[in-house]
């Protein structure tokens, strides 16, 4: 709907503004009109990545995907969602398979290498 798109374009301008609270806002208002638009769950996603609530960002990232299997900016943000959660091997897997879909994202290929370098630390510190 014209207003779905609406909100989505007050939440990407909020986004691209800093301000991920008000831009998480604008996205579930345009998911209460169209719950249908991957994208808004994924920038959603993201915007509750960036506010540190990784449990909600992995919720929207995972719904995105029943909707979009094949959305490799889900996969990527489920994967920077689990990392956060310490949970190293499902994060591993998630960032792999974004690498399946667009094997030239550099962007999870560095979080893969992050991702390797958390893991070992945590295996290190808790041997």
């Amino acid at each position: 709907s014209a207003r779905a798109r609406f909100k989505k374009e007050q939440g990407n301008a909020s986004f691209k503004a800093g301000d991920h609270q008000q831009a998480a806002v604008f996205y579930t208002e345009a998911l209460l009109l169209d719950d249908k638009d991957h994208t808004l769950l994924s920038n959603r996603a993201a915007c509750f990545l960036k506010l540190g609530q990784g449990a909600k960002a992995l919720a929207d990232a995972d719904a995105c995907l029943a909707l979009r299997p094949d959305f490799a900016k889900a996969h990527f943000r489920r994967g920077v969602a689990l990392m956060g959660m310490d949970r190293f091997d499902d994060a591993g897997k998630a960032l792999s398979k974004v690498l399946e879909l667009e094997p030239r994202n550099e962007e999870a290929k560095a979080s893969l290498q992050m991702l390797q370098v958390k893991a070992a630390r945590a295996r290190a510190s808790s041997g």
